[in-house]
């Protein structure tokens, strides 16, 4: 694991932040526009990188892997949701605030900046096994989630978990598990259109944390020391207890750097729709983001 390559590539993902950043106070990502491209995101571009990820022969592991990374995502989530409640007795956080976050814990940006991040440390197959554990996290998100979001008045919809990144998920793991053969000019297209999935993504974050007025963004110090443990404490638990299953080192790497993402930018989407405090959640996107070009490298040096 080369670190000055881990930390140049941090340092690319932080200006492509800053850069969307920039272009949000001047207007050039309004929010209409915003809207728009993050749809693009979610539904042509990181579809495209999910399936390029196996399609042009990056994900060259057993087909064992993939079982490995979902039975590691369960575990996870049964890890990660009492450690979430403890966290926030333990912090005492204030009642109306415990939900969301439980859900910042619980939940993190393992799309956006997981994808890139991971590309940057173990390669473009590694995107393949994320994708894996991101279809559990869709499920997870729009069940749970919602649930603590809303206070358990949310609705849950079979319906909310087909999308275009899921179902691109389940095709790249069937074109793996049967060695499906894709023509080399569709891959070489896939691979082109989801190049684009990572500066848009980070600079659609960039763009959404211009919105928060900057005297706002610092206030909520109970932030501080919650990234230290969402990002440094909890994935050092998640290596040690993943440690006990998994002992392939890349798929063990790939888990615990997912674990070290910030939280999840829906949180502040469900926060709006559900009512769960907006600015807390942007507070909270925009602190963890900015923690992680610190502690994912740090992470990294300890792995």
């Amino acid at each position: 694991m080369d670190m000055s390559q881990i930390i140049q590539q941090m340092i690319v993902l932080f200006l492509m932040m800053g850069t969307g950043y920039f272009c949000g106070l001047k207007g050039y990502m309004d929010e209409g526009f915003s809207k728009k491209l993050s749809a693009l995101v979610l539904d042509i571009t990181t579809p495209a990188m999910i399936l390029a990820s196996v399609c042009g022969g990056q994900a060259d592991y057993p087909k064992s892997a993939a079982f490995s990374v979902l039975g590691a995502g369960v575990v996870t989530y049964i890890v990660i949701i009492p450690m979430a409640w403890l966290i926030v007795k333990l912090m005492r956080v204030p009642r109306a605030q415990s939900s969301l976050y439980m859900f910042m814990t619980i939940f993190s940006n393992t799309g956006y900046m997981g994808y890139p991040v991971l590309r940057a440390i173990y390669g473009e197959g590694a995107i393949f096994l994320a994708s894996i554990f991101n279809m559990l996290f869709s499920i997870a998100a729009y069940s749970l989630g919602i649930a603590l979001m809303s206070g358990g008045k949310g609705r849950f919809s079979p319906k909310i978990l087909i999308n275009p990144s899921l179902i691109s998920s389940i095709a790249a793991l069937v074109i793996f598990l049967f060695d499906i053969s894709v023509p080399s000019v569709l891959a070489q297209t896939l691979d082109s259109i989801g190049s684009v999935t990572s500066p848009c993504a980070m600079m659609l974050i960039g763009a959404s944390l211009s919105l928060i007025p900057v005297r706002q963004i610092f206030t909520e110090i109970r932030l501080y020391p919650f990234s230290l443990i969402k990002q440094v404490a909890l994935p050092l638990l998640m290596r040690l207890v993943l440690g006990i299953f998994l002992k392939d080192p890349l798929i063990l790497g790939v888990m615990t750097v997912l674990s070290a993402m910030p939280a999840a930018s829906i949180c502040v989407m469900f926060a709006n729709q559900y009512g769960n405090d907006p600015k807390l959640a942007s507070q909270g996107v925009f602190i963890t983001t900015v923690c992680s070009f610190v502690t994912i490298p740090l992470l990294c040096m300890v792995l």
